[in-house]
């Protein structure tokens, strides 16, 4: 069957100079949209709560573009699969309706690089088919809700460059899927919960630039997939954990500006992955290689 008149299956419109607002009426103009684009531009200007009125967008990205002004509450009426808004000028907080029951089928969100602050909405823990949930480079504060926990597809967990206060929730070890966890650069205090050892498939460990206290815990070494480490700017104290050197993936290893003690282990000087060429080291590990190094890793 032929579209009518504003039924779009694919519009892209990205990496364009495309300039301007983006309509009011947006939703008037297209009756069905399965993927629409317009990243990579130089689109300004509020987001039209419109947008949120569409019944259904599943893949939506605006990312790229010098948007200003809130995310329209009106988001939490639209079912989206994906919605990329990073890397514009959005302020305000993240509304609560993005946990609403349309967004139970969202698997990718992506929030990160604008001027987003308050808290993060226990709400968010409800959008029960997040696979990524990326809120880096904001000013966001206040604690981690702890039924983020509830996100157990999540794969990609990034709260990296904030505000957020509080101790690590021992309730992200429900994420048994998670394979990389970002938060560091924030303001959190305590020590490691022990129950994130769950995570057995994680392969990026970033907690680095808190003030997390306690011993690095032995029981890391559990991560049989891990290829990056970062505690650094911490308040880690005791000695090394020997384990550590006998991990076999891992690749990237910072440990640098704490309060650790003791001799060096042998098994340090021996790691198996790090003498190794990185065709080993996952997707999600290389993409963010060049970010650890360039941060002085030992």
């Amino acid at each position: 069957e032929l579209l009518g008149p504003g039924e779009f299956v694919h519009l892209d419109l990205s990496k364009n100079e495309l300039s301007g607002h983006i309509p009011a009426d947006i939703n008037m103009h297209f009756t069905a949209v399965i993927q629409l684009s317009l990243a990579d531009n130089k689109l300004e200007g509020p987001i039209p709560a419109s947008v949120g009125n569409m019944g259904s967008v599943l893949y939506l990205d605006m990312s790229k573009n010098r948007l200003t002004g809130i995310i329209p509450d009106s988001f939490g009426n639209t079912i989206f699969y994906t919605l990329l808004l990073a890397d514009n000028e959005l302020e305000g907080s993240i509304p609560a309706s993005l946990g609403s029951e349309a967004m139970r089928s969202l698997k990718i969100l992506d929030l990160s690089k604008n001027r987003l602050r308050g808290n993060i909405p226990p709400s968010l823990g409800n959008a029960l088919s997040l696979e990524v949930l990326n809120l880096e480079n904001n000013t966001l504060e206040g604690d981690i809700p702890a039924n983020i926990g509830n996100l157990s597809f999540l794969v990609i967990l990034n709260m990296a460059n904030n505000h957020l206060t509080g101790e690590i929730p021992k309730e992200l070890c429900n994420m048994k899927k998670l394979m990389s966890l970002r938060i560091g650069k924030n303001n959190l205090h305590g020590h490691l919960p022990e129950s994130l050892r769950n995570l057995s498939l994680l392969q990026v460990l970033d907690v680095g630039h808190n003030n997390i206290t306690g011993n690095i815990p032995d029981w890391i070494s559990d991560f049989s997939s891990l290829q990056v480490l970062v505690t650094r700017l911490n308040k880690f104290k005791g000695k090394l954990p020997h384990q550590i050197g006998q991990m076999p993936r891992l690749q990237i290893l910072d440990l640098s500006s704490n309060l650790l003690s003791g001799d060096i282990p042998e098994s340090y000087f021996t790691f198996s992955a790090m003498g190794q060429q990185n065709q080993n080291m996952s997707k999600i590990g290389e993409n963010r290689k060049s970010q650890f190094v360039d941060n002085n890793v030992i």
